[in-house]
This record gives structure tokens, C-alpha cells and sequence, in this order.
């Protein structure tokens, strides 16, 4: 995770480690990702800053969400980039979802925008949410 206090933003990176690997296995099972230590410090460092913008990429991006869902009370934009979660249209308006088309890790999140970029489809360059 990394901290910029000049934009109040909280970024929260994929999958780094054998251990976030392990993550990413507890996806497709529910809520067994709050449960984990990555998801853990992901809500402990969002609970201390009060970030204005959260920005996932990847497993990042599955932990923002989930953040999302457990603080509705929250003042915060989400950004999720390459997120392997289902979600057909996106009900809260703090979240944005973007993919690039073909990313096979993002296939299922039918509500995120799309763009086409050369080399890498699950890389978090080539966008620009702003």
C-alpha cells in the first residue's frame, strides 16, 4: 500500500507475493477475503487516513471494493482497475470500474469501462480516470 498525502489517496497494489496468491483463491468464495491479513491492513490503513480516493489495481482493486461495501458512510472515490469481481452494473456511485479489453482476470465485471490497450490487458497502465 501506498499513502500520498498531497491527493489524500490510499493505493492499494495486486498481487505481489505468494501469499497474496493465496488471496486470490479465497475470491470466488465470498467473504473469506475479509478475513485475510492483506484485507485486514487495507482497512486499517483506510480507517486511519479517511483517504479522499482509494485506487485498487487487481487483487488491490477486489480489497477497494470490499471497502467500499463496509463503509457506505464514507466521503471516498474508488477506482478499481483490473478487478476480478462480478458486477453487472455498479450501484454506488464512489466506484468506477476499469478494464482493458481482453484483461482475463477483470472478464466478469460487466460494469467497468473498457479500453483497448496494446501488450498487457491486466496492466493498470493506460488509463486515465481523471
Amino acid at each position: 500500500m501506498a499513502w500520498d498525502p498531497q491527493t489524500q489517496t490510499l493505493a492499494i497494489a495486486g498481487t505481489k507475493t505468494f501469499g497474496d496468491v493465496m488471496v486470490d483463491a479465497t475470491i470466488p468464495f465470498g467473504n473469506l477475503l475479509q478475513h485475510t491479513k492483506r484485507y485486514q491492513d487495507a482497512l486499517t490503513e483506510f480507517r486511519k487516513r479517511s483517504p479522499a480516493r482509494v485506487i485498487g489495481h487487481s487483487l488491490g482493486g477486489e480489497l477497494a471494493s470490499r471497502i467500499s461495501k463496509e463503509h457506505p458512510e464514507a466521503n471516498t472515490q474508488f477506482l478499481l482497475f483490473g478487478t476480478p469481481r462480478i458486477q453487472y452494473v455498479e450501484d454506488d456511485p464512489r466506484v468506477t470500474s476499469y478494464k482493458h479489453v481482453g484483461d482475463p482476470i477483470a472478464m466478469f465485471d460487466q460494469a467497468a469501462h473498457q479500453t483497448l490497450r496494446l501488450g498487457n490487458p491486466h496492466s493498470y497502465r493506460g488509463f486515465n480516470p481523471y
